[in-house]
């Protein structure tokens, strides 16, 4: 029955509203954002990138779907917003993540990225690891 649940379709929850986003008290999500974008309580500060937000959303709206075990549910080019689905290696237990991001001025942006599991109470921090591999890997 495990293996089953691992396999089954996470369905499309849709964009979350990261503004007003009202975290789970269970430990198994991980939110980089920067606290003027949200009233939840954010894990850590984004990077702010010396490029446009036109540059940084097509760098990671191309670059997140080619990571393994990445399927996109939901894109919006123009509110530079994504929403995929990574599922596990071993098990498949699906784990959605959403990217947002934002112009700071004309020359700067940053982003929002939340990552949170759809079953279970605890990840073991698989959020955070994903989410600070990510930064590093596709932020560079």
């Amino acid at each position: 029955m495990l293996v089953w649940l691992a396999g089954c379709s996470a369905g499309n929850p849709g964009f979350t509203d990261l503004a007003n986003l009202e975290r789970p008290s269970s430990p198994n999500t991980y939110l980089v954002c920067p606290a003027d974008r949200t009233t939840a309580k954010i894990d850590q500060e984004p990077p702010l990138y010396p490029v446009d937000a036109a540059a940084l959303w097509q760098r990671w709206s191309t670059a997140v779907p080619e990571e393994p075990r990445v399927a996109t549910l939901a894109r919006d080019d123009p509110g530079r917003r994504l929403l995929v689905v990574q599922r596990t290696p071993f098990l498949r237990f699906p784990d959605v993540v959403q990217l947002e991001v934002y112009e700071v001025t004309d020359e700067t942006s940053t982003l929002c990225l939340y990552s949170r599991s759809v079953y279970g109470y605890s990840d073991f921090g698989a959020n955070r690891r994903r989410v600070e591999s990510w930064l590093a890997q596709i932020g560079r």
